[in-house]
């Protein structure tokens, strides 16, 4: 099966990546990082950054996913008519932020007043927190804890957001029940994230283009065939995303305020 497998992930492979592809996470895991002196470190954070804030220019997170988005929230009488209104002078969460290039973009230009964020790498966090600063956003970045849990304080966010995170994480529940806890009482979480069976969301973009082969082809061979694909190129550290442009779901969830049934 596995054999098989491998021929038609090689129907469609995935190109060799750079080592210098700064689209990438694994930029950080490469030489071209772990081996450079501290001031080449600094650039390739800030250029990290400055990629995803690029990136947000190019495909606004707002207008793509949330564009037709109405408030429920009636602020002085009126109905609040677009997503802003979560975001000016609001504390904003980005879960899953990597190296911050999308919040800072966010608060530049809807005038959040905080931007927090948490991530799984010190490394994504620091290249973060330099780059917002550096941007004069206030900010405040931590670590996501080994247990999955949010390092922050009970109902300290106005707004969370979280951007094609929820397919990684191991415990969807935990997560969701964590972003809720960070909420204040009426604060909304904005979740996007791709369609596990739309034909070009198996996250094998690594490796292959095939479509689909998550219709047909166990998990656990799809992952042992993964690695092993990758086990076999020069240079495994640095691996393509590769993803291409497909259908996602969006959800917006509203925290119960206080005293409510």
């Amino acid at each position: 099966m596995d054999r098989f497998t491998e021929r038609l992930m090689g129907l469609m492979p995935a190109p060799e990546p750079s080592p210098g592809d700064l689209s990438l996470n694994e930029i950080f895991r490469h030489d071209a990082y772990l081996k450079a002196d501290p001031q080449r470190q600094a650039e390739i954070r800030r250029a990290s950054g400055q990629h995803r804030y690029n990136e947000e220019e190019l495909k606004p997170f707002w207008q793509t996913y949330f564009s037709n988005y109405k408030s429920p929230i009636n602020q002085n009488g009126r109905v609040q008519n677009n997503f802003v209104w979560h975001l000016k002078g609001k504390e904003v969460l980005d879960f899953g932020c990597f190296t911050g290039g999308r919040g800072v973009h966010w608060a530049k230009k809807y005038g959040v007043a905080k931007l927090y964020g948490s991530d799984i790498n010190a490394v994504y966090m620091q290249a973060a927190s330099e780059f917002a600063t550096a941007n004069e956003v206030e900010n405040d970045y931590r670590i996501l804890n080994s247990d999955g849990m949010l390092p922050f304080p009970d109902e300290c966010v106005d707004t969370v957001v979280t951007f094609d995170v929820l397919e990684h994480v191991d415990d969807v529940a935990r997560s969701m029940k964590e972003m809720l806890r960070v909420l204040k009482p009426g604060g909304f979480i904005f979740a996007v994230f791709p369609q596990f069976h739309q034909p070009f969301e198996s996250h094998l973009g690594f490796v292959t283009y095939t479509p689909a082969l998550q219709w047909i082809v166990p998990a656990p061979v799809l992952s042992r065939t993964f690695l092993s694909v990758l086990e076999k190129r020069q240079d495994s550290e640095c691996t393509s995303r590769g993803r291409r442009q497909s259908g996602k779901n969006s959800l917006v969830l509203m925290a119960r305020p206080r005293g409510n049934l």
